[in-house]
C-alpha cells in the first residue's frame, strides 16, 4: 500500500519560496577526472546543472570550487562563482562560500553531477524545507532492486511522516517477503537547508557511521536532525564513471 505521509511532487510547485543554490564543484574526481568539464550534447556538465538551477527559478545561483577554470566557465556564462578552500565534501564547500558571500535564507545545496534533474524537484525541496517543521530537505524516487544492489546509488528508508530514517549504500530496506510490492528509493543529490541550518552542519562533529558509509547526511541524523524527503516518480542518478557519462550521452541524444 502507498504511503500516504509521502510528500510527492505534482505539475505544479508554488513560486513563492525564494531560495539560493550553491553548485559546490571540482575537478578532482578519482572516478572521473575533470567531470564537469565533459560535455554531454556539446555543453559542460556544469552548465547543464546550473541550467537546471535556473529553471527552478532560484534567486540567486553560485558555482562554489577550488579551480580557477570552473569560476571561469561559469561567469562567462552568466552565473556567479566564488573560490573556496579545501574541503573534505560538498556540504563543507557550499557552507564555505554561503560565509564568503554573506548569503542567508534558504540554501540549496546542489551536486554538480545531476545535469538530469528536474527543476520542479529543485523547486519542492527548497519550498519543502521552510515548512518549518525540518531542519533540511531532500529527494528520492523508487528504483529497482538491480539499481539498488549498487553502492553508488544510496538508498534511503523514510519514516511515516516522510522524514528520513537512514541512508544506506546496502539496499535497504531488505525485503525478506519476496512477493512484497515495496520498492527502493534511491536518494537524489540535493539539500535544501532551512535558514541558518547550512552554517549550523559544519558545527556537528563526525560520526562512526558516516565515515563507515562515507556519507555526510547520516552525521546531520546521528545527531538528531529532521531531513524531509520529497518522492518524485523519476530517479535521477549523478555522474561519477565513465560509464554513467556515457548513459547520459545517449539518454541526451535519444531525448
Amino acid at each position: 500500500m502507498t504511503n500516504p505521509f509521502r510528500t510527492r511532487i505534482g505539475t505544479k510547485v508554488s513560486k513563492a519560496v525564494q531560495f539560493t543554490v550553491i553548485v559546490p564543484v571540482r575537478l578532482a574526481s578519482t572516478r572521473l577526472p575533470d567531470k564537469p568539464l565533459a560535455e554531454i550534447g556539446g555543453k559542460p556538465i556544469l552548465l547543464h546543472v546550473l541550467q537546471r538551477a535556473r529553471e527552478a527559478d532560484a534567486e540567486r545561483i553560485v558555482v562554489a570550487t577550488d579551480a580557477p577554470q570552473l569560476v571561469k566557465l561559469a561567469t562567462e556564462a552568466g552565473f556567479e562563482a566564488v573560490l573556496t578552500g579545501p574541503c573534505a565534501n560538498g556540504t563543507e564547500r557550499a557552507a564555505q562560500a554561503a560565509a564568503k558571500l554573506e548569503i542567508k535564507g534558504i540554501i540549496v545545496n546542489l551536486q554538480g553531477d545531476e545535469p538530469a534533474i528536474d527543476p520542479a524537484v529543485i523547486r519542492a525541496v527548497a519550498q519543502r524545507s521552510c515548512d518549518g517543521h525540518c531542519d533540511c530537505a531532500t529527494a528520492a524516487a523508487p528504483i529497482s532492486r538491480a539499481q539498488a544492489a549498487s553502492p553508488d546509488n544510496v538508498k534511503v528508508v523514510l519514516r511515516g511522516d516522510g522524514t528520513a530514517a537512514c541512508f544506506s549504500r546496502a539496499p535497504i530496506p531488505f525485503f525478506r517477503v519476496e512477493q512484497s510490492t515495496e520498492t527502493h528509493l534511491g536518494h537524489i543529490g540535493l539539500y535544501a537547508f532551512a535558514p541558518g541550518k547550512l552554517a549550523q552542519s559544519q558545527q556537528l562533529p563526525p560520526c562512526e557511521w558516516e565515515q563507515t558509509e562515507l556519507l555526510e547526511q547520516l552525521r546531520w541524523l546521528w545527531h538528531g536532525w529532521s531531513i524531509a524527503t520529497i518522492v518524485t516518480p523519476k530517479y535521477c542518478h549523478g555522474i561519477d564513471t565513465p560509464d554513467d557519462l556515457q548513459a547520459a550521452r545517449e539518454n541526451f541524444n535519444n531525448a
